[in-house]
């Protein structure tokens, strides 16, 4: 069974079926071993992404920056 998650967003656990969740671990580990052997592409290149917080959050902010800023996307600050 093929996967879609397009256009679906990522808030609670629960919107998620288990196959799901199970696909999504498995994509994170195949970018990571990717970007370990320097072969990672860069799938949000052109894209771009903003956050909106309720609350200040420091953590959370530089957990997203880290991520966006480790060659996932061509981003610039």
């Amino acid at each position: 069974m093929a996967i879609n998650l397009k256009g679906r967003n990522f808030i609670c656990l629960l919107d998620f079926t288990s196959e799901e969740i199970y696909y999504l671990l498995e994509l994170a580990a195949t970018l990571k071993i990717a970007k370990q052997k320097g072969i990672e592409k860069q799938p949000l290149k052109g894209y771009s992404v903003a956050l909106l917080y309720r609350k200040d959050s420091l953590r959370t902010r530089s957990a997203f920056e880290v991520g966006m800023f480790s060659n996932l996307c061509d981003l610039q600050k």
